[in-house]
């Protein structure tokens, strides 16, 4: 996978993602959607693969019409915020974000987490957390809509084609992609193609490594 990433100091904002792109939260998705399929007789691959960056309340009408999504959305939601199996940061994510906070960088999350779940993970990996933070409950339309990123951008008080968007889901690629951002794809579940998909990794330590910052605490394996 391509680790080259474009200069940061570029953009006047930096835009991520949560679930994927700054938290492999995989395992504690897992746990609750495999429950929760079985109780309803679904295929959890086809959830999961559905629902992948997007809010369960936007797919599920799509997928499973005969349920009620906003209230399997909130039974969902309620599961998440108390299910921690698994939570790790994906390597160098929370050295970065300390940097960008500490050198005062005009960054945000946008994620399709509400805030209690969001919290939750962000708090057992170590994350610190922005002032412009983007959960579920600040939008009507998840991704791939792009008003994820455009409401993002606005809070920070710039045009979208100034922020860079880092993200993991093709929901979430399309939504910033739409929006006019550029994006950085993070690991390997995004698969679509644009020019302004600038760079793809698998990690944060390549971009550790353009700003100067000396990755600590990580395996050979992931660098």
């Amino acid at each position: 996978m391509e680790h080259s990433i474009p200069n940061l100091s570029q953009y006047s904002g930096l835009i991520f993602d949560l679930d994927g792109t700054l938290v492999d939260s995989s395992a504690a998705i897992a746990e609750v959607f495999s429950r929760w399929c079985e109780s309803h007789l679904l295929d959890f691959e086809t959830i999961i693969q559905a629902c992948r960056g997007s809010r369960v309340s936007d797919i599920l009408p799509q997928i499973a019409p005969h349920l009620d999504a906003q209230k399997e959305s909130d039974f969902i939601e309620a599961e998440e915020a108390k299910t921690s199996t698994g939570l790790v940061e994906i390597p160098g994510a929370s050295q970065l974000l300390h940097h960008l906070q500490n050198t005062h960088a005009n960054w945000a999350i946008a994620t399709s987490c509400s805030y209690p779940v969001a919290d939750l993970r962000m708090s057992v990996v170590g994350l610190p957390k922005p002032e412009i933070f983007v959960t579920s409950e600040k939008i009507l339309h998840g991704k791939p809509d792009p008003e994820h990123f455009v409401t993002t951008a606005s809070f920070l008080e710039l045009p979208p084609w100034r922020c860079l968007v880092f993200e993991d889901s093709n929901n979430g690629v399309r939504g910033a992609l739409d929006a006019g951002c550029d994006v950085v794809v993070v690991g390997k579940h995004a698969t679509i193609e644009h020019p302004r998909i600038r760079a793809r990794i698998d990690n944060y330590l390549p971009v550790l490594k353009q700003l100067g910052i000396a990755s600590c605490c990580f395996d050979k394996e992931t660098e």
